[in-house]
């Protein structure tokens, strides 16, 4: 038998016993963006967000060419918060994209991903750190689930 229950006050009703995946999220739950134009490395980083963080974030994921700074105001004309935008693609691109984030977004954490995860980073990594364009790199999943992501 299912039960009904009231979650933290805030007034949501969800089904105990009903899957996560299925329970009803938040309608202002904070938002996560991945922009990446490699379909495959994109639904990977989706994957892996999702799993661990879709009950209590809204995960969107776009391309570069679907102009995700518009979105972005789209959100802020929304009220909406952005909690974390993860760029892939190439390194200009992403740290072009998140350097303009907090245009829209100012208190959002800017993550670049990238396809490296040994040695030292290339110095366009270290000169977006260092002018404050990302705050963060990691390397992109590899595998599911990809723990070294999620401590990133």
């Amino acid at each position: 038998m299912l039960g009904k229950g009231r979650c933290a006050g805030k007034g949501v009703v969800i089904e105990v016993g009903k899957p996560i995946s299925q329970v009803p999220l938040m309608p202002d739950a904070p938002v996560l963006l991945i922009v990446d134009d490699g379909p495959q490395a994109r639904g990977v980083v989706e994957g892996e967000l999702r799993k661990r963080y879709g009950t209590d974030y809204e995960i969107v994921c776009v391309g570069s060419a679907e102009d995700p700074l518009r979105l972005l105001a789209k959100l802020r004309e929304d009220r909406r918060r952005v909690s974390i935008v993860l760029a892939g693609s190439d390194i200009s691109f992403g740290t072009e994209l998140l350097a303009r984030v907090r245009e829209f977004h100012s208190t959002a954490k800017r993550l670049l991903l990238v396809d490296w995860q040994f040695g030292p980073p290339p110095e366009p990594i270290l000169e977006a750190i260092a002018l404050d364009h990302i705050d963060a790199y990691a390397g992109r999943p590899t595998m599911v689930p990809d723990e070294a992501f999620h401590l990133s």
